[in-house]
Formats: structure tokens, C-alpha cells, sequence
């Protein structure tokens, strides 16, 4: 599923400008598929099994941990990439931003929703099922509205246009370990645009969940623990994933996130200094799996987030701004996808 992590806190960073402070994994078998395995719960181990982080993965790897197995017949799930699949993958998201600054109501903050569309290519498949994949920013830009303050809207589509036919490519195992992402970004690239585009690179580590080593049944339930860097944050998340529904070929599951950051200096999408006091947020959703799909078939969550900054106006005086985001997103791929492109 495309967790609505790195999305929400990089869009979020984004508007901090337009409110303002002033007044890896071991070699698999040739042929991945999902087998039935049947696995007796005696032989289950109490604890929960920590799987170690795939080599391939680098230092962003996931910790993925087995929390249960679920109920017989229990399956190995594994993505299945073939060469040459190709995948369009469209997120849209709409959100709402209530702002206090210095202890005093902003109001809200109306933001548009706002539309990706990325295409995604399997340029090549080794024997342990590693896949080499390109990918390219077909459509990037706020869905038309009325109410919206126009320079919001006018900031959010600069930044966002820019990175429209930016492309790249990443390795990923058979069980979602992504390395090597590479996107190329033009030279001399603006503050807010070098974030989007930040944005961009922690949402293709997270297209596809990571997959537990241990089979699992309907009921099965792991946790994917990440800490990564987000335009110099220090990030913590935290997904827990549970099989509503599976067979052979594909898997209904729910994901509840939780994101938390430390105190610490960071810097808004104008270049802006400033202080992170507090972040948590927690994302609920649901997807439909697909496993031989390069992204989800549909996915939709629902995130709250809080966020408190310290900064300092142009006049030299200390500011404090707390930030509360409730944010929805939905993703579909493939045909469906080009059924829900808003036309231009």
C-alpha cells in the first residue's frame, strides 16, 4: 500500500510557508508465488519473531516484525515482478489545517486537493526476484476548486509542476526492500521544489508494504518499523498491517501508522529556519493487493497529524505555531487510474 507517511509530513512542510510565522532480502526460489503453506500454531514461537533488515535495503531498511500468524491455511506472500509490467499509479489528496500562532486562532487554512499521477516500469528481474524499475512524474498538480486563497494554491502548483516528467528508477525485492532510488532533479533546484521532490523519493520507497518472511494467514498481523530523514527531519513510523481477506494472487489489508518526531532544528520549504517541538500522527486505511501489480490496486486512508514550530519573524521575534492536518487520500492504479484522472 502507499502509506500516507512521508506525504502528508512533506505537504505539510510545504504549507508551513503559505500559513507563515509573521503576523536485503535472501535470494528467493526462481519462481515466486504465493503457496499455500499450512503451519500448525504450536509451532508458532510465543514472541514475536524480528526478521533481520534485507542487505539489499541499505540504511532506510524496514524492521519487519511477525506479530501473528493468523488462522490456517496460512500463505508466503511475495510480490511477483515480471519484466516489462508497466503500472500508472494516481494519488489524490484533500486536506484541512487549522493554525495557532503564538496562542492565538489562525483559523483554517482551505488547501486544494491535489492529484499525482506516476507511471512505473519493470525494466528487469533477477532469479531471487530483485526488480530493476523506472518511473516518471506523468501528472503533478492541485484539482480545481473554488474557495481556495489563491496564492496558497498558486505556491503548491509552482512546486508541485516542477517535478512533472521528473523520473528515476529503484531496485525492490520480492518483499518490498527498496534500494538504490535514484531521481534525477534539475540543477539549481529552488528550496521547496528540492522538498517535493524529497516528497516524491520517500513515496516510491513506500509504494509497496513490506511483507513478513513468515507465512501468514486471514488475521495475520506484522509491523513495519522505518526511521528515515525528511529535508533534514528525523523521523519515526511505526505501520502495523492485518489480512482481512486472502488468496493466491491477492490480499485486502488494513494499516494504522504512527509517526513521531524529536525536538529539532528544521528547515521550511523557503529555506526558513526553525525549531520542531512536537510532531505525532496516525494514519487508518485500507488496500487491495494485487501481488503481481507494481503498486496497490486501491488503497484510501485517513491521517490526522499535529505539529508545533518555533520560529523567528523577520523582525527578529520569537514565534510559536502549532499546526493541526486532517488529511484523506485515495490511490488506484492501472486502468482504474486513467478512469479517475481528472480531465484538463
Amino acid at each position: 500500500m502507499t502509506r500516507p507517511f512521508a506525504r502528508p509530513l512533506g505537504y505539510m512542510l510545504l504549507l508551513f510557508v503559505a500559513v507563515g510565522c509573521s503576523k536485503k532480502e535472501p535470494p528467493a526460489a526462481p519462481e515466486v508465488e504465493a503457496n499455500e503453506v499450512e503451519v500448525s500454531e504450536a509451532k508458532v514461537e510465543p514472541e514475536a519473531k524480528v526478521e533481520p533488515e534485507a542487505p539489499a535495503a541499505g540504511p532506510a531498511s524496514p524492521k519487519v516484525t511477525l506479530l501473528s500468524p493468523g488462522k490456517p491455511p496460512h500463505r508466503v506472500l511475495r510480490w511477483r515482478f515480471k519484466k516489462g509490467a508497466e503500472s500508472e499509479l494516481t494519488m489524490q489528496m484533500s486536506s484541512s489545517m487549522r493554525a495557532t500562532v503564538d496562542g492565538q486562532e489562525r483559523g483554517s487554512n482551505p488547501t486544494p486537493p491535489v492529484m499525482t499521477v506516476t507511471a512505473f516500469k519493470v525494466d528487469d528481474v533477477d532469479e531471487s526476484g530483485l526488480a530493476g524499475v523506472s518511473f516518471t512524474v506523468r501528472d503533478a498538480k492541485p484539482v480545481a476548486g473554488d474557495g481556495f486563497d489563491p496564492s496558497t494554491v498558486a505556491m503548491i502548483e509552482q512546486s508541485m509542476k516542477a517535478i512533472v516528467g521528473v523520473g528515476g528508477s529503484y531496485r525492490v525485492t520480492d518483499r518490498a526492500f527498496v534500494d538504490r532510488i535514484e531521481v534525477e532533479a534539475p540543477p539549481n533546484t529552488p528550496p521547496a521544489v528540492t522538498q517535493t521532490i524529497e516528497t516524491l523519493r520517500q513515496t516510491i520507497r513506500q509504494v509497496l508494504a513490506p511483507l513478513p518472511e513468515e507465512p501468514v494467514g486471514v488475521g495475520g498481523k506484522w509491523a513495519v518499523d522505518l526511521e528515515y530523514e525528511h529535508s533534514g527531519m528525523r523521523v519515526k513510523q511505526r505501520s502495523v498491517f492485518e489480512v482481512e481477506r486472502l488468496d493466491a494472487d491477492s490480499a485486502d489489508v488494513v494499516v494504522v501508522t504512527e509517526q513521531s518526531a524529536p525536538t529539532q532544528p528544521i528547515t521550511g520549504a523557503n529555506g526558513q529556519s526553525a525549531t520542531l517541538q512536537s510532531l505525532s500522527s496516525e494514519s487508518k486505511g485500507t488496500a487491495r493487493w494485487v501481488f503481481d501489480e507494481l503498486a496497490p490496486r486501491s488503497a484510501k486512508s485517513d491521517t490526522k497529524m499535529n505539529m508545533t514550530i518555533a520560529a523567528t519573524g523577520p523582525d527578529g521575534t520569537e514565534h510559536e505555531m502549532t499546526m493541526v492536518m486532517d488529511m484523506s487520500m485515495s490511490v488506484v492504479a492501472g486502468a482504474a487510474a486513467k478512469e479517475r484522472r481528472p480531465s484538463k
